[in-house]
């Protein structure tokens, strides 16, 4: 028992000098004794042990110039930390010593009066989002001792016009106004005067988010868009994808508001998740015989298309891919279509479609591929009684009964819904 006291007591003594030295400061490895926290002009200051220098970790003040100090106590800053400025509005410049480093996730992000920065040569890295939503920042410059650009990193720059990198990067390149990693010629940030020259071979993930741009033509060298690479664009009214492109990425082009006509090429061979939801404007697209899916969500909310075809060659239907497409007043699948597999709610609240005929290819169907239609609305399926359509189809009657599939229809009542009508296959 005496033992159990004498040891509970010397862990006691030990856990209060830790403390101590937290609250104090600590001993580095080489024995020099550094702050944990240091507050200097509305900045705090954290130490960075694998930098042997201090890393901006939050401005707290209101002032409309910054000017980040080259070191404190003696050491370098060298970062600037995530969020440490994010979303101070009375940001108009800020000046940056050469003693940085990186620049981290969102620093910048949503300083709205932000115009100008200089980033000095010896930053190595700008973290995603970085100035993301500088809704002011016009120019802005890339030193050649950047290796590292993040997603995102200027992003909704709604009146930025020019992007230029230094000479000497050996990692990116300027032109056009496009940002381009060297090593693969992919186009990772544009702008909106943003013009993408021909020796762009691929659009990289959110390359574009957010950009101001009105219209785009991409060339014939680039082969593939990535994800959400031109996702919120608001104002794109028309854009040219070239046959050369054989993958579009999910998201590529959603919340493009503005959106209103797209022609796909005929190398594409799937239309990838959101693709192109809640692009509100959309009136019209054409889907080239090669698709052989179309991905949920692909056409979620586009409530200004008005008929689509859907050609053989497409086998998979997915979840939600046309839902809440209330102007859609036409679905006509190929004559010889392949398609095996419609999943849940497909055609959900298509309130303006008048009818659809489901192909007799079609072996699986998930459950609300109609909720939200009515009586008055005909939906044709390819079987001759309702007991073949629940043995061929994989749902084994699911899409018929009180799950939504028909606006909560029952098997009972179904069979003579004026709405519904069987037709033979021959």
């Amino acid at each position: 028992m005496e033992k159990n006291i004498g040891s509970n007591a010397l862990s006691a003594v030990i856990g209060i000098a830790f403390l101590a030295l937290l609250l104090t400061g600590c001993d580095d490895l080489n024995g020099k004794k550094v702050e944990q926290e240091v507050t200097l002009n509305g900045m705090s200051f954290v130490y960075d042990i694998e930098h042997d220098g201090y890393t901006l970790n939050k401005y707290s003040g209101n002032d409309v110039k910054v000017t980040i100090p080259a070191s404190v106590n003696g050491k370098p800053v060298t970062g600037i930390g995530y969020d440490s400025f994010y979303c101070l509005n009375t940001l108009v410049s800020i000046t940056i010593p050469a003693s940085v480093k990186s620049i981290g996730n969102s620093a910048f992000g949503n300083c709205t009066s932000l115009a100008s920065i200089t980033i000095p040569e010896g930053v190595m890295s700008i973290e995603e989002m970085t100035f993301f939503g500088c809704t002011s920042l016009a120019s802005i410059t890339i030193p050649a001792s950047v290796t590292f650009i993040g997603e995102r990193a200027f992003a909704q720059c709604t009146s930025l016009e020019q992007v230029i990198v230094a000479s000497g990067n050996k990692v990116y390149r300027s032109e056009g106004n496009c940002l381009i990693a060297i090593k693969n010629n992919s186009l990772i940030a544009g702008i909106k005067t943003s013009i993408i020259s021909a020796s762009v071979i691929s659009i990289g993930d959110m390359a574009f988010f957010g950009a101001s741009i009105e219209n785009l033509t991409i060339p014939a060298s680039v082969t593939s868009i990535g994800e959400y690479a031109f996702a919120d664009c608001a104002s794109l009214a028309s854009i040219t994808i070239p046959a050369s492109v054989t993958s579009i990425g999910d998201h590529a082009f959603e919340y493009c508001a503005s959106l209103a006509n797209i022609t796909i090429p005929a190398s594409v061979t799937s239309i990838g998740h959101g693709t192109f939801a809640q692009c509100a404007s959309l009136a019209s697209i054409t889907i080239p015989e090669g698709v052989m899916s179309i991905e949920k969500f692909a056409f979620w909310g586009c409530t200004s298309l008005a008929s689509i075809t859907i050609p053989a060659s497409v086998t998979f239907l997915g979840m939600d891919a046309f839902n809440g497409c209330t102007s859609l007043k036409s679905v006509t699948f190929a004559y010889d279509s392949q398609l095996e597999s419609i999943h849940n709610s497909a055609f959900l609240d298509c309130t303006s479609l008048a009818s659809i005929t489901i192909p007799a290819s079609v072996r699986g169907m998930g459950i609300w591929i109609f909720r939200g239609w009515s009586s008055q609305q005909t939906i044709t399926i390819p079987f001759s009684t309702l007991a073949e359509a629940n043995t061929a189809w994989w749902s084994n009657g699911d899409w018929m009964r009180d799950d939504g599939s028909f606006n909560g229809w029952t098997l009972a009542t179904i069979q003579t819904l004026s709405g519904v009508k069987l037709w033979p296959v021959q």
